[in-house]
């Protein structure tokens, strides 16, 4: 079920190439040989379904989008070489202060000499899917940073259980919970009035 899960996710959005392909290369170890060669079998044949599909209705390989949201999100980039570096998804991430902290710590733990490596993948994944809208262009920031949210979350529930084992980190989880709380409530009001920015 993963390579054809994973072929469907590059022809709903471009950025599956990347991530469905980081998926596989971590998961190459802990899944048999036998379906793991497959999985990456129907993953290539999505892929090169997708670049035919293109190819033949638009005489360009890849989908138009992804040269589009570099254009667009140039203005806004900082240069370094040939790399193009928008600030937007880290600004975004600090507002998430808290979630990005008990995540950080989390990866931190599952780095250490007998960490969790089911951690280490998720933790490597959500770098990855920052990393994807900071060189790739954020033209819609908070769309574009939904995987990385997700696996984030995933990475400070492990943490969560640490931190309420002491009156000092329980103070720091209700301090963070109305931190997120606070950014909730403000987002949601802030579209609710300005909706042509939502």
């Amino acid at each position: 079920w993963l390579g054809p899960l994973l072929a469907g996710a590059v022809w709903l959005r471009p950025e599956g190439i990347v991530l469905g392909g980081a998926l596989l290369l971590f998961t190459w170890r802990t899944l048999p040989k036998r379906p793991w060669s497959w999985a990456c079998l129907c993953f290539l044949l999505g892929i090169a379904g997708l670049a035919g599909f293109h190819h033949h209705a638009t005489g360009r390989w890849w989908p138009a989008s992804i040269e589009a949201k570099r254009v667009a999100a140039a203005e806004q980039s900082f240069q370094i070489g040939p790399l193009l570096l928008d600030p937007r998804p880290t600004e975004r991430l600090m507002a998430y202060l808290p979630l990005f902290a008990c995540a950080g710590l989390t990866a931190y733990r599952a780095w250490q000499r007998d960490g969790d490596r089911n951690l280490r993948a998720i933790s490597l994944l959500a770098l990855l899917a920052w990393a994807l809208p900071t060189f790739a262009g954020s033209v819609h920031t908070a769309r574009y940073l939904l995987p990385a949210l997700g696996l984030m979350g995933v990475l400070a529930a492990d943490a969560l259980p640490t931190l309420s084992l002491d009156a000092r980190g329980r103070r720091w989880l209700l301090a963070g919970g109305l931190w997120l709380a606070v950014v909730l409530v403000g987002e949601t009001w802030a579209r609710l009035r300005l909706p042509e920015h939502g």
